[in-house]
């Protein structure tokens, strides 16, 4: 990831796009104010972790790490680099755990478990959209220092990264939850119905 100090070619462009930052932003308390930040993370994390339907517990843990996302732009904004940097270390413990509530994400209705594997497609597509905005943001208005420059690279590469991996991930579990309904004997016409319905 390059050019994140590159600025916007016109003033109006950029009040335009620091305007869409400050309406769209997810970010509640900052990173900033520790102590509150601090309390708020620990509940989410809580509430995640207590989440008992797999499904649920991945989609709160990965809208979690987007507001970690979308904090740790606004504090590079704000030039507040030892804020951003807890804001990136937390956004990338948060997708790690992501992964994980990923990988155990299973049902015994298999037809359920397939459903369920399309609404988790559709919640990393909303955070991938999320941390493109973001990234356009940070390249096309943040004037960065060389330290904070760093931070912004490793935080979107980050996300790019664990993208492709819940990608893979969830490419890989729809073929084993298809395969195992197959062998209970759904036909591949019975599947393709199925599928339709669910992408509908």
């Amino acid at each position: 990831v390059q050019g994140f100090a590159e600025e916007s070619s016109t003033a109006d462009e950029t009040a335009t796009k620091e305007s869409a930052a400050e309406d769209s932003a997810i970010a509640g308390i900052s990173p900033d104010n520790a102590i509150l930040w601090r309390l708020e993370v620990f509940l989410e994390d809580a509430n995640a972790a207590i989440t008992y339907d797999q499904e649920e517990k991945m989609t709160k843990a990965l809208d979690h790490a987007a507001e970690r996302l979308a904090e740790a732009e606004k504090m590079l904004r704000w030039k507040k680099t030892a804020a951003a940097e807890k804001a990136k270390n937390k956004h990338e413990a948060t997708l790690e755990k992501v992964q994980i509530y990923l990988e155990k994400l299973e049902y015994k209705d298999k037809a359920k478990e397939l459903e369920k594997e399309y609404d988790v497609e559709e919640v990393v597509g909303s955070y991938e959209e999320q941390a493109k905005t973001w990234e356009e943001i940070i390249r096309t208005n943040a004037e960065l220092d060389e330290e904070q420059q760093d931070i912004a690279e490793q935080l979107f590469e980050k996300a790019e990264t664990a993208q492709a991996q819940f990608r893979t991930t969830l490419e890989k579990k729809k073929q084993e939850t298809k395969l195992a309904m197959k062998a209970n004997g759904v036909s591949e016409g019975e599947l393709e119905i199925l599928e339709a319905a669910i992408k509908d």
